[in-house]
């Protein structure tokens, strides 16, 4: 509020002044001086050329198609190695719908549910970019990889809402391990600087107060274990809210964040972890039903209660999801809280019966509990080669189009229950298996098949690839493998009127590529982009100049679309405005 009231007085003197003209001088300083990666929109746009748009019919997912009308401006004469444009063009494409084969109506697109957006950089301690790496350990993004471009900055546009844990390394510099917290439409900051680092000591103890020996503390994903008097010790830690996880088997689990600003010191008096008896579960399957080993997921019943002292996000869930229990076994889990829990059993060609099981767990107390399979109905079928024969050993996967609402609907849970703990993809959601010697699967029919779903299969060695969709009443299926070398292709972006360099920055699915100046007369190239539809945002100097524009890449084949610049964009600044900006 007082950042308004001000704003508005300076406004005003501004205008008793100057008048109308240190009015104009004043906004637009405030506009030169956006960031180059604004998002904002509501800024006063450039002048230029109109879009003329052709009004969307009938397309996919409510997003419109546009054809951009190009530019007729003149050319003047200008080098192609120089340039006037202060502030980069930022294109950024995301996949919508993966594959060529003919979507199915009223099915969504496979990954409709995949649109959270992370964006961040990982920087050296002298502030330059590192050549990282982020891996999603857990949580619904599990497995995904990131990576950082020449500047450190990386980022993703087509994450699974929910609380992951990622891992971020920087080959010789440093390793950090974050617990990031992402929102359906919303882009979630990650920011890790290598420089400056905190040290922490700290202490173990029971609930009586004595010292616990060999508890192993796992801070931003480093380790150590506990001395002789329950110490532990890290001498530097990167600065940040960090996680984390203090385990010593008899005793529970138990996950913190905890806040170290850079170059800080915590010593041992001021950070204390007490740990509590634990319970522990046995856990057997009586029938042998299904393929392969059952994947057993281990939920708080209806939240954690609040008189045990141990609340929902102090236990480490991710720790024990999934436990896998082979055909007809049984599995022992320890370190887990006094609480009521819910035990969803997952098995590949088979149910469990019933589908939820609640279990009270005592502390320092041992509890036992037989689950049941009986036979479901299943999605049989069998896979073939570009040859026609049967391939084994073939990875095939069962997809639901939104995996956190096929996930959270069969544990009867709200859809913003990933939102409250660490909570992976269900097989109800996304189910695995491998082909037998004569190509053949199958794969449990959940509920989520009513609506369709996605088959997909892949060889061992990944040269090819098949999809297609499979709706209820679909009991056997064939599905035929396509090369994967002709699943790509690319897009050529055509901007008329350009005389001179153009800065670019590139995202691709939310990963940078690194800046470039794109010479007058060469247009924008996207090469390598997977078979499918595509959406293209675009933008200069926080204007949208096309958003949500649907295009597809068909196997082998280049698409073309047109894009108008506006005409700072063509023209370029002036060499005030140009050193305002940062550039000399």
């Amino acid at each position: 509020m007082t950042h308004n009231k001000s704003t508005s007085l300076l406004v005003v003197l501004v205008l008793l002044v100057g008048g109308g003209a240190a009015l104009q001088w004043f906004l637009g300083g405030l506009d030169d001086g956006a960031s180059e990666e604004s998002d904002a929109v509501g800024m006063a746009p450039e002048e230029g050329p109109p879009i003329e748009a052709v009004a969307p019919t009938g397309e996919p997912d409510g997003i419109a198609r546009t054809d951009l009308v190009p530019s007729t401006q003149a050319t003047p004469t200008v080098a192609d190695s120089e340039t006037t444009v202060a502030y980069p063009l930022l294109v950024e494409v995301s996949l919508v719908r993966r594959g060529t084969f003919t979507p199915v109506e009223g099915v969504p697109a496979l990954g409709s549910g995949a649109n959270a957006r992370i964006r961040g950089s990982v920087l050296a301690p002298n502030g330059s970019g590192l050549a990282a790496t982020i891996t999603f350990e857990h949580g619904p993004n599990a497995g995904r990889v990131l990576t950082c471009d020449s500047s450190g900055a990386f980022g993703a546009s087509d994450l699974h809402q929910g609380y992951s844990v990622v891992r971020i390394e920087a080959r010789g510099v440093g390793m950090s391990e974050r617990e990031v917290l992402l929102r359906q439409l919303s882009e979630t900051p990650l920011n890790v600087t290598f420089g400056r680092p905190a040290s922490v000591a700290g202490i173990v103890k029971d609930r009586k107060g004595e010292p616990i020996v060999g508890a192993t503390v796992r801070l931003d994903g480093g380790e150590s274990t506990t001395d002789d008097e329950g110490t532990f010790y890290f001498p530097q830690v990167t600065a940040g809210a960090v996680l984390a996880v203090v385990k010593k088997p008899g005793y529970t689990m138990y996950r913190e964040t905890v806040h170290l600003e850079a170059g800080g010191a915590i010593q041992r008096d001021r950070m204390t972890f007490t740990l509590l008896p634990a319970a522990s579960l046995d856990v057997s399957i009586q029938e042998r039903l299904g393929t392969g080993p059952a994947q057993l997921y281990m939920f708080p019943a209806g939240g954690q209660p609040a008189n045990t002292g141990v609340g929902q996000r102090s236990f480490p869930w991710h720790e024990v999801n999934p436990t896998s229990i082979p055909p007809g076994g049984s599995v022992s889990i320890d370190g887990l809280p006094d609480t009521s829990v819910t035990l969803v059993l997952f098995q590949a060609g088979a149910e469990a019966h019933p589908r939820m099981v609640n279990q009270r767990l005592y502390s320092g107390r041992k509890s036992s509990v037989v689950l049941h399979l009986k036979p479901s109905p299943v999605v049989r079928g069998v896979v073939k080669g570009t040859d026609g024969k049967p391939v084994s050993r073939a990875r095939v996967q069962l997809e639901a189009p939104h995996r956190s609402l096929a996930t959270t609907k069969i544990l009867q849970k709200r859809p913003t229950f990933n939102m409250e703990m660490i909570l992976p993809h269900l097989p109800s959601a996304l189910q695995e298996v491998q082909t037998d010697s004569r190509g053949r699967f199958a794969l449990t029919a959940y509920d989520v098949l009513r609506d369709g779903v996605y088959l997909s299969a892949e060889t061992q060695d990944g040269t090819q690839r098949g999809t297609l969709v499979v709706t209820s009443g679909a009991k056997e299926v064939e599905l035929r493998l396509q090369p994967v070398s002709a699943e790509q292709g690319g897009l050529e972006l055509k901007m008329a009127g350009r005389f001179q360099g153009l800065p670019v920055h590139v995202r691709i699915n939310g990963t940078p590529d690194d800046p470039v100046v794109l010479p007058a007369g060469t247009e924008l190239s996207l090469e390598e982009l997977e078979a499918g539809t595509w959406r293209l945002d675009a933008r200069w100097r926080g204007r949208y100049l096309v958003q949500n524009q649907l295009f597809d890449v068909a196997a082998g084949k280049r698409s073309e679309l047109a894009l108008v610049l506006p005409r700072g964009a063509l023209e370029g600044q002036t060499e005030d405005e140009r050193r305002r900006a940062g550039k000399k």
